[in-house]
């Protein structure tokens, strides 16, 4: 059932579905380094699981900001023609205060 709703839905929204072997970075080979990518950022930031949801908005701006090795450009810049301003972009990801308010 699971299946026949997946291809009625891609060949409703025009979507040619290719799979490849999990974990197999020879099938594809830059899905599998981003995913490990992602999953060491969110080692580094995260000390437990509530912590996650808190990371990945900081994970996305600093993959959009790096520069890919080859081509010296980021993917922010291929979308919006500038470098990210990045320090404009920290002031958002302020820690806020818990000072208890008695």
């Amino acid at each position: 059932m699971r299946q026949f709703f997946f291809q009625h839905l891609t060949k409703f929204l025009n979507i040619t579905h290719h799979t490849s072997a999990k974990m197999a970075s020879r099938s594809n080979g830059l899905a599998e380094k981003l995913v490990q990518r992602v999953a060491q950022m969110i080692r580094y930031y995260c000390d437990n699981d509530s912590d996650i949801e808190d990371a990945l908005p900081i994970i996305e701006m600093s993959l959009r900001a790096t520069a890919h090795t080859r081509l010296q450009i980021s993917p922010y810049e291929i979308m919006f023609g500038r470098q990210m301003r990045v320090s404009d972009m920290l002031d958002c990801f302020a820690t806020p205060s818990f000072a208890s308010v008695d």
